[in-house]
């Protein structure tokens, strides 16, 4: 019996500083005397202390969850319009989900700093969904020959999710209701062109 569980934050990516500034800093963490710390500080440059942009690139394939999605989208052949109905459908039924507080129980509030207000419920979900709204807008990460957008790509998120595991002997003896049996578990690399 275990529990696995994970957490992911998109909208808060880490600001990396050059490689440069961290070799210095890092040199300057390990000087004693004040001769050591101004040699090393003279090294500095105006240009080192510039921040290192955060990437939104899986790092692994170098290509963000967008480009993937469009790369997937051209080799798969899969319209533009078929990605509006699927993201609409999507976000049409999540919303149903809140107002019927069908997802309540499964949602933890969090409160981010600095705690003067808390998120209760998911806020990518379109309420006011139309798939006329999708069709107005532009590609996103091919803007010539594209088809995926800003509303039918997912956008960068934060979420963490939990599950306890155990062998169906196991829930049966602790008398715990069985939601899913895993039968069988496929690992697909993130890479598009393997994807199937």
């Amino acid at each position: 019996m275990g529990i696995a569980g994970g957490a992911d934050s998109s909208s808060v990516l880490p600001i990396g500083v050059s490689k440069s500034l961290a070799a210095n800093l890092l040199a300057l963490s390990k000087t004693k005397t004040l001769s050591q710390k101004l040699k090393i500080l003279k090294d500095f440059k105006l240009k080192d202390l510039m921040p290192v942009p955060p990437a939104v690139a899986e790092y692994s394939t170098g290509l963000s969850m967008g480009q993937t999605a469009e790369q997937m989208a051209k080799t798969h052949g899969i319209s533009r319009q078929d990605q509006d109905a699927l993201a609409h459908r999507s976000h049409s039924l999540a919303a149903h989900a809140w107002n019927e507080g069908l997802v309540r129980d499964e949602v933890m509030t969090a409160y981010p700093e600095p705690y003067k207000s808390w998120i209760d419920k998911d806020n990518n979900v379109r309420f006011d969904s139309t798939i006329e709204g999708y069709a107005k807008l532009r590609p996103a990460f091919d803007r010539q020959y594209g088809s995926v957008t800003a509303a039918n790509a997912t956008p960068l998120t934060d979420g963490a999710a939990a599950i306890m595991l155990m062998t169906e002997s196991k829930a049966k003896e602790l008398g715990l209701e069985i939601l899913a049996i895993f039968a069988l578990m496929p690992s697909v690399p993130r890479k598009w062109k393997k994807i199937c």
